[in-house]
């Protein structure tokens, strides 16, 4: 509690020390891994927090595939369904389904490409890679667990090796879970990582559980490190024993 000192009415009145402001992951009760010394425990508290957040995402974006895939058999749309499909295409980064049926099939099978999970096990991977296990500055003051980067002013961090009039900075977040969310729409819409959406649609076809380790292929231009990257994604996913969590998200067992 703040001591006040009061004296003579002449006399100043001083306070003292102000408490620091708390952090934003201090805010958002996000763990302080930066002070875990055992990397057993910083390791299973980081998967512990980060898994219902993807687990959670996943969800949601089910749903709206289950949607997806039922507007596909019915034969004729009502104006509600147009008015979803319309924000489903804007959120998806595709041209708005206009109800022709001669593209409607073609519209459907590109839009649920991207309308999919993205596999824990590489979402914490690529976590724990780009946040420093929750202990960089970008995750620790802007809940960015992912490297995501944005590209208008004031919107997140500058870098320090920014070129001259680049305007590239680290995005910002208010919390946690907006950053997963951003991560998972990142890699389902955006064109550079089409391969990656290929590589899950082909895994669909064949009827086969979604692998994190096969989806990481499809991370070439995620990281300048290209092919190295991959491979370090992978080697964390194998190292950790990630993969379980792909197929049994909420009964698989984490260590540490």
């Amino acid at each position: 509690m703040k001591k006040i000192i009061f004296a003579l009415m002449l006399v100043p009145i001083f306070v003292g020390a102000a408490t620091p402001a708390k952090a934003a992951w201090q805010l958002a009760g996000v763990p302080d891994f930066k002070s875990m010394t055992d990397v057993r425990e910083k390791k299973g508290t980081f998967f512990r927090y980060l898994l219902p957040r993807v687990t959670a995402e996943n969800t949601r974006i089910m749903k709206d595939r289950e949607q997806l895939l039922s507007l596909q058999r019915k034969s004729a749309l009502i104006a509600d369904d147009k008015a979803w499909l319309a924000k489903m295409s804007k959120t998806y980064r595709m041209e708005e389904f206009d109800g022709d049926k001669n593209s409607k099939d073609h519209w459907f099978t590109e839009i649920l490409t991207r309308v999919d999970v993205i596999p824990p096990s590489l979402a914490m991977a690529q976590a724990s890679y780009e946040s420093g296990w929750g202990t960089s500055r970008f995750a620790r003051e802007g809940n960015n667990w992912f490297g995501i980067m944005c590209y208008t002013k004031g919107c997140g961090f500058v870098p320090k090796a920014r070129n001259a009039g680049g305007t590239r900075e680290v995005a910002k977040y208010k919390t946690v879970d907006e950053s997963v969310n951003a991560y998972i729409l990142n890699l389902n819409s955006h064109p550079t990582y089409a391969a990656l959406r290929d590589i899950r649609a082909k895994i669909r076809v064949a009827g086969k559980p979604i692998s994190g380790s096969e989806l990481a292929q499809g991370l070439l231009k995620y990281s300048t490190r290209g092919q190295a990257y991959i491979d370090e994604v992978q080697g964390m996913i194998r190292i950790n024993k990630l993969a379980q969590f792909d197929a049994e998200p909420t009964t698989a067992k984490i260590s540490g």
